[in-house]
């Protein structure tokens, strides 16, 4: 369960364990990729490895990850409209 990995992901960062919790959070997402935490964790976990790259990258995702939520919701909003 993601929230299982989300646990351990957490317990690795406070025990500097980065790059587990990166791995952990990355498999968390694999999960569940609209929880936007995990995204900022990941980040902040990238963070503390000074893995700047990776960390933008991964905002690049969250990003992408809501906009196509907001998209999704406005097509639900819209389809009612474009079906009359």
């Amino acid at each position: 369960m993601a929230t299982d990995l989300e646990a351990r992901a957490k317990e690795a960062f406070v025990d500097d364990n980065f790059d587990l919790a990166v791995d952990l959070y990355t498999q968390a997402l694999d999960m569940d990729p609209k929880n936007a935490d995990l995204y900022a964790d990941r980040a902040q976990a990238n963070i503390k490895l000074e893995n700047f790259t990776a960390m933008v990258s991964i905002l690049m995702e969250l990003e992408a990850a809501l906009l196509l939520g907001e998209v999704k919701k406005n097509l639900k909003i819209l389809s009612p409209t474009v079906s009359q």
